[in-house]
């Protein structure tokens, strides 16, 4: 099983194995499997701002697709931990706590800003 995944050399001044990870591959569906876990999925749809909700753009796997309106290109989220994520956008990292308020999905963002999953 697993033929060519590793390469184990023995180091002849101490006797120890080494491990050559960069042999190992890594494969496609494995990472798209990875990403799909992104915050267990639950930010992955549409998303407004909290107070005029105005539709900000879509959320899927790990990136915030803006409409044309905001002029933004697409950003990448990264999850901090279990219910925290940040997002880089215009030249700053905002860092955003997810939360559920009853059944709707909330970011609290740290410039204020408060958006809810449609």
């Amino acid at each position: 099983m697993g033929q060519g995944i590793c390469k184990c050399e023995e180091d002849e001044s101490s006797k120890a194995a080494n491990l050559d990870v960069a042999s190992v591959p890594v494969l496609a569906d494995q990472v798209k499997a990875a990403k799909a876990q992104f915050m267990g999925g639950v930010l992955d749809g549409p998303w407004f701002r909290k107070g005029d909700n105005v539709f900000l753009g879509n959320i899927k796997e790990e990136k915030m697709n803006w409409v044309p309106g905001f002029n933004h290109d697409p950003c990448d989220l990264q999850e901090v931990d279990s219910f925290r994520v940040s997002i880089f956008l215009e030249g700053k990292t905002h860092s955003g706590v997810v939360s559920k308020n009853g059944t709707e999905t909330i970011i609290c963002w740290s410039d204020g800003e408060v958006w809810f999953k449609g």
